[in-house]
């Protein structure tokens, strides 16, 4: 959802009116999540939250939302785990908004190694604590990526590419491919991800063809 071009806002943990999760509780017979009250000590019915609300763009501009629940899969094997989760998915129907689960299986690997791959290298230049010389700034770093992998005729991997980028700037190892990563993450470089691995060992030729115009 970080980076989904359509995405405006995302919302985590986001809190349900409790006045309504009560009685989609009753209706379905369903025992609301609770707590033992400190002073009384009975139990007293907690405000159910979802995990992410998310707001969107459709192809007309328009803002729509999308509720959603993330669950390890072992987790939905558990009848009160399910159970609440009825609760949400009657909730966000009775608003109009589509409510889905998310789990560990929805994604093939490829995809997760790429976004733990950039999410890695998403801080800024300072944060990750770069270190470049004088000379040299990262829009410099930037421009000689994207114009490495434009002209690409021959194989080379993305790992040599960037050895040899950091080479020709005097960079200590690993700057340019850091460097590599983050502009995937705020998508100077837009790549489909879904078809591709971003690995260090992936060919620039292939990178250059997956990119997205």
């Amino acid at each position: 959802m970080d980076l989904a071009k359509n995405v405006v806002e995302i919302r985590e943990q986001f809190p349900l009116k409790r006045s309504l999760t009560l009685a989609i509780a009753e209706k379905l017979k369903i025992k609301h999540p609770s707590q033992t009250d400190y002073n009384t000590k009975k139990p007293i019915a907690i405000y159910m939250t979802t995990d992410f609300l998310v707001t969107l763009l459709n192809e007309n501009g328009q803002e729509y939302h999308l509720a959603v629940s993330v669950k390890p899969t072992s987790e939905l094997r558990d009848d009160r785990v399910l159970a609440k989760q009825k609760i949400e998915y009657a909730y966000w129907s009775l608003q109009g908004i589509r409510f889905s689960i998310i789990t560990d299986q929805s994604f093939n690997s490829e995809v997760s190694d790429n976004l733990e791959l950039i999410h890695q290298s998403y801080c800024t230049v300072e944060q990750n604590k770069l270190s470049l010389p004088g000379s040299v700034n990262v829009d410099v770093i930037e421009h000689h990526i994207l114009s490495t992998i434009k002209s690409a005729s021959e194989n080379e991997t993305i790992s040599e590419m960037c050895k040899k980028i950091n080479a020709y700037h005097g960079c200590s190892p690993g700057v340019t491919l850091t460097i590599f990563y983050r502009m995937i993450a705020v998508r100077k470089i837009d790549i489909n991800m879904v078809k591709l691995s971003i690995g260090a060992q992936t060919d620039v030729l292939s990178l250059k063809k997956y990119l997205v115009s």
